[in-house]
């Protein structure tokens, strides 16, 4: 079981003499609780990390770098935080098991796990903390030293020691536990010569294992080191000097070589590097390292030489190194098929090296991907598209070349689809019998494709771009398949159904207006009607068996008695059979008898009438809007507007159509009006004129002034009567109008005062005034009620008040007097007193 520390571990310091200390580790100062060991380079000497070697529970002890666990000297207790930090195993933050240590790293300090009384769980641990990389060469019977504590429970909860070779990682050590003092750890002296495999050894780490086996039992100190140092011993023998050339001893101009040199008999207190010739190779960083980097700017045999010093003398070797010119490899690649190729077109590609050596690596990309194997030639698993990049990089294995690398950009040519299109001559419907001749137009399939003629599916016609069909039926179908002459083109094809039309036969009858019986000098129009004629048929007139009239389908003469007209229509209909037809033939018969006349043109205003007249009997009048009657001689015509009417009418043997026109001019519509009631006199009136289609206007006022010629007049009236106003309005073509008005003018005048009034501005009562009519003047002063004459009213002046002195003050509310005095028209006169209210 694990017990509880309530203070740190004290832990001692020995510093072990050697002959030479070559490497110390004191991992740093202040305290820093909680700072992980791994990745932490706490003594300048390196990055030290850790490893975990097998499986751990989540709360797994860890490895920390603080002074929690201060680094006291050799023999001493351990104590708490100070400023010297060790390398030490600590709980994690909120280790269940450590209740008293819940922030973790308290020094080196614990939780067992198990079923401790403290309840920690899940600890199980089994981590390495391992130094970084250090150089013992020049070094050798190599003393590891170090100062620790370590407690635990036997091999459960251990530490141990263990080292690296550059290659394996060994247990060179199972570290005793040391003494306690007074319930902490004691610092502990601790010595040991390292394998003979760390001397002279540029890769030797060293490293502490610590394992927990979760059982819960196990007693503080677990683990802490201190002051690590690595010592050789001396030597009484100069050294002994090799050279290890990296790569090799022949490279290339352009190359940098390494050069490691290594010397026994340690310590090594120099290292010099020479070489000849001087010119053409330059050393880095320096010549004074036992690692050189040299490169070379001139190619030639160059011999290098180590010289190293220890405390017994000197050692040197030479290394001889080839320098040779770099070749140039390059790399282009062939394409079969070669650009352009088709969609869907898989290509094969072959990489052509130069200076490539025996059997060079090959890298092939698609768009920059990887693909393919390491061969010389590659093909897609599927065709390219366009502008894929395929691009292979050759890595040569011939000495002092350089990779290269090609690319070949696809280009694709996008797929024709012809367009075929078929014209036929005749083309549209033909007649049965018709003869064909049809013609394959293409766009897109190259100067000589191939054709291949079809009539309802089955090969006609020979490899020409025209065809010449058989005759052929209605709802036959031509096809025309192209094969194009161009590469990366679709097979394109078209189709043609025929439209064969029935033959039709045309016919055309012939009529004629009013009737073949007509009188002397009547004009008569004769008219065709014809039969599948077609959209343009062509109308030849025969009279008298001699070509007559124009190519139209009526025909208008004076006809002689005994004339004989018929009519040859020429169809333009499809397929007509036969192509001229003739009419019936109409014989005319011209009686005797004189035509019918009217009456001349009439003129008048609208809503006026007229009488029309005509001549013979048996009257039929057209049209009949407007007419008194339709079938008498002298019907009253009434129309709105203009119009031409037609009579038919029997003159002895004959009947014969004659015209009468009237011709309707708008007429003017007065309208008028009054400005308003007529009350006393004098009285001045204003006419409003609303007068329609009107030229001019003449007025009569009926009080025997006289007239006038005006639009829009004033009159005024000095005399009670009664008057009637006349409106003469003149329209064009003297359809003039008349209207009355009558006017009332009274004897009468009035007077009367309001008592009150409330100027706030509102719109409603806002002034005083008096209320009158039929005066001839007026005039009213106003008072307050101590007697101060606040305004004035006349008739010409200021005709009411709103409530302000003279100047412009607002009067109080209250009681206010008037004195007024009046005549009106008939001289009579008024004189009033009383009093107003003024209210705001």
């Amino acid at each position: 079981m694990k017990k509880i520390l309530f203070t740190f571990l004290l832990v001692a310091s020995i510093c072990l003499k050697a002959q030479t200390t070559f490497w110390t580790e004191g991992f740093g100062t202040g305290c820093n609780q909680l700072q992980a060991a791994n990745g932490l380079n706490p003594g300048g000497n390196g990055t030290w990390t850790v490893s975990i070697l097998g499986a751990e529970d989540p709360q797994a002890n860890t490895w920390f770098i603080s002074a929690t666990e201060n680094g006291n000297a050799v023999g001493a207790c351990g104590t708490g935080c100070g400023t010297n930090q060790t390398l030490h195993v600590a709980s994690i933050p909120n280790s269940s098991g450590l209740t008293f240590c819940a922030s973790g790293d308290c020094g080196a300090s614990y939780d067992a796990g198990g079923t401790s009384a403290f309840g920690g769980t899940s600890t199980g641990t089994n981590k390495r903390v391992e130094s970084p990389v250090i150089n013992c060469t020049g070094h050798s019977t190599i003393t590891l030293a170090f100062k620790y504590m370590e407690n635990g429970q036997g091999a459960a909860d251990d530490a141990s020691l263990w080292y690296f070779d550059g290659t394996t990682w060994a247990n060179i050590n199972a570290l005793a536990k040391t003494t306690l003092c007074g319930g902490q750890g004691k610092w502990t002296a601790f010595t040991l010569t390292l394998p003979a495999s760390a001397d002279n050894n540029p890769n030797v780490k060293i490293g502490f294992l610590w394992v927990n086996d979760d059982d819960g039992a196990g007693t503080d100190p677990s683990f802490a080191v201190d002051d690590v140092t690595l010592t050789d011993a001396a030597t009484t023998s100069n050294p002994v000097v090799t050279i290890t050339p990296l790569p090799s001893a022949t490279v290339c101009i352009t190359s940098t070589l390494t050069l490691n040199g290594f010397a026994t008999n340690g310590p090594i207190t120099s290292y010099s590097w020479t070489v000849t010739p001087p010119i053409g190779a330059t050393f880095i960083p320096n010549a004074t390292t036992p690692t050189v980097s040299v490169t070379f700017s001139v190619q030639g045999t160059y011999t290098f030489n180590l010289t190293a010093t220890n405390a017994s003398g000197t050692g040197n070797t030479t290394q001889i190194i080839t320098v040779t010119p770099l070749a140039v490899s390059s790399v282009n690649i062939a394409a079969n098929p070669s650009n352009p190729v088709c969609p869907g077109t898989v290509i094969s590609f072959t990489a052509l090296p130069t200076n490539a050596g025996t059997n060079p690596n090959y890298q092939w990309q698609v768009n920059g991907t990887n693909a393919g194997t390491n061969a010389q030639t590659f093909t897609p698993a599927l065709a390219s598209n366009n502008n894929d990049v395929i691009s292979v990089t050759l890595t040569p294995t011939a000495s002092c070349t350089s990779p290269s690398n090609a690319s070949y950009t696809v280009q694709v040519s996008a797929l024709i689809t012809p367009t075929i299109t078929i014209l036929a001559f005749p083309s549209g419907t033909v007649c049965p019998g018709t003869i064909i001749t049809f013609s394959a137009n293409n766009s897109g399939a190259g100067a000589n494709p191939a054709y291949q003629w079809q009539v309802n599916g089955v090969n006609a016609g020979t490899n020409a771009s025209t065809f010449v069909a058989p005759i052929l039926l209605n709802n036959d179908v031509v096809t025309v398949t192209v094969t194009p002459a161009v590469s990366c083109a679709t097979t394109g094809a078209a189709s043609y159904t025929v439209h064969v039309s029935a033959t039709i036969t045309p016919s055309v009858s012939i009529t004629v207006s009013p009737s073949a019986t007509v009188c002397t000098g009547s004009i008569i129009t004769f008219s065709a009607t014809p039969s599948n004629g077609g959209a343009t048929p062509i109308f030849q007139w025969i009279k008298n068996g001699i070509n007559s009239g124009t190519n139209s389908p009526t025909y208008t003469l004076i006809p002689a008695n005994g004339d004989q007209v018929y009519v040859l229509l020429t169809s333009s209909a499809l397929c007509a059979l036969p192509l001229t037809v003739s009419s019936n033939t109409i014989i005319i018969t011209v009686g005797a008898g004189t035509p019918i006349t009217t009456g001349t043109t009439s003129t008048i205003c609208t809503g006026d009438s007229t009488t029309l007249s005509s001549t013979g009997t048996n009257w039929v009048w057209t049209p009949a809007t407007n007419l008194s009657c339709t079938n008498c001689q002298h019907p009253i015509a009434s129309p709105t507007v203009t119009t031409i009417y037609t009579v038919t009418a029997t003159s002895g043997a004959c009947t014969s159509t004659a015209t009468q026109t009237v011709i309707v001019n708008p007429s003017a519509t007065a309208i008028f009006a009054t400005s308003g009631a007529v009350i006393g006199v004098p009285q001045t009136i204003n006419f409003i004129n609303g007068s329609l289609n009107s030229t001019g206007y003449l007025w009569d006022f009926g009080d025997n002034s006289g007239t006038i010629v005006v639009t829009n007049p004033s009159h005024t009236y000095n005399t009670v009567g009664i008057y009637t106003v006349t409106l003469i309005a003149y329209g064009a073509n003297s359809c003039n109008n008349t209207t009355t008005l009558t006017i009332i003018v009274a004897d009468t005048a009035g007077l009367s005062m309001p008592n009150i009034f409330t100027p706030n501005g509102d719109g409603v009562n806002d002034v005083f005034q008096p209320n009158a009519h039929g005066l001839t003047s007026l005039t009213c002063t106003i008072y307050d009620r101590w007697g101060i004459k606040i305004t004035d009213l006349d008739t010409s002046a200021q005709q009411y008040w709103d409530g302000h002195t003279t100047s412009g003050i607002a009067c109080s509310d209250g009681t206010y007097f008037y004195i007024l005095k009046a005549t009106d028209v008939n001289g009579k006169t008024y004189s009033l007193k009383g009093f107003i209210q003024l209210i705001r």
